[in-house]
């Protein structure tokens, strides 16, 4: 049982990689130069972004520090699944070991 949990609570951990390594993705490929007759975003140019260029330097630090906080989620998601993986190792040996315990006993 408690393997199951360790194994499903890892399966979350991955699935919230993904999802946030996906998001990084693109909001590194959106931080490209901004343009006056606008940009790409995922393929659909979108409308015009400010051209004030106060407003482009606090969009792009903006963009920076989403990237930035992405990366720190990404970094705790990959210790806790490294730490479930190990918890679950270690459960799996006790298990071997009763169960050549088990078979010494007979």
């Amino acid at each position: 049982m408690a393997l199951n949990h360790l194994s499903q609570e890892q399966q979350t951990v991955y699935q919230q990689f993904q999802m946030i390594q996906e998001l990084r993705r693109n909001e590194i490929q959106d931080s490209q130069p901004l343009t006056v007759q606008g940009y790409l975003t995922m393929g659909v140019v979108k409308d015009a972004p400010p051209t004030n260029y106060d407003d482009n330097i606090r969009l792009q630090r903006e963009r920076t520090e989403r990237i930035q906080q992405y990366t720190r989620d990404l970094n705790q998601l990959y210790a806790r699944y490294a730490e479930l993986g190990n918890q679950k190792r270690a459960l799996l040996d006790q298990l071997t070991e009763l169960a050549q315990q088990a078979q010494a006993g007979r």
